[in-house]
């Protein structure tokens, strides 16, 4: 298949920029990640001001809101938040009613997270706005570069969860093709020996 001349020319611009196999800083995953994730927070700040919560607490609140009823265990790995962090979140959220702890049936010795709700009615007002926001940042973008754009995030989360130590959940991406990313367990970790289907979902893309 025949590349269009402007992503031939992306191509070249990349590989130029590569000196004895070092990336240079621009074309760094992990500096444009940081570089996006700190300006589309800068984006979202006001609303989560505006409901008196900070970036880091909202983002336990929205993983409780997508997952109740969880364990603090399972928060810390669905945030890839350290323990200390996810307590202090959840010390903030306790102390506005937004969440309740109830034992768990199967475990009493275990609690399980769950919004209360006026938590449920924050949590549904600020997504309503931040999904707002976030579409007019992806507008942007036609169809089927945001469908590609969640297959590759979803190969790129693999492929870092691959390279560590233990199982890392791996969230599966919102109105993608099904299954966006390849096999996943029941519990929604990453299975290295699987091979994700992104490569030939995207071929099917273009």
């Amino acid at each position: 298949m025949e590349l269009h001349p402007e992503v031939v020319q992306v191509q070249e611009d990349i590989l130029s920029d590569y000196h004895d196999g070092l990336i240079m800083l621009e074309q760094r995953l992990a500096y444009r990640l940081a570089l996006l994730a700190s300006r589309m927070g800068a984006a979202l700040m006001p609303t989560h001001e505006r409901h008196g919560l900070s970036v880091g607490v909202w983002r336990v609140m929205g993983v409780i809101g997508r997952y109740e009823p969880l364990s603090a265990k399972e928060l810390a790995r669905r945030t890839s938040t350290d323990p200390f962090r996810i307590t202090r979140a959840l010390a903030a959220l306790s102390e506005r009613k937004l969440v309740s702890r109830r034992a768990d049936p199967k475990d009493r010795r275990r609690a399980r997270l769950c919004l209360t709700r006026s938590g449920r009615r924050v949590h549904d007002e600020i997504v309503a706005e931040i999904s707002q926001i976030e579409s007019r940042v992806l507008g942007a973008l036609s169809p089927r570069e945001k469908t590609m754009l969640y297959l590759l995030l979803d190969k790129l989360d693999n492929s870092i969860v691959s390279q560590l130590p233990g199982e890392h959940w791996v969230p599966q991406s919102a109105g993608a093709i099904d299954p966006p990313s390849g096999k996943r367990t029941k519990e929604g970790l990453h299975d290295s020996n699987e091979l994700t289907r992104s490569d030939a979902l995207i071929q099917t893309s273009n």
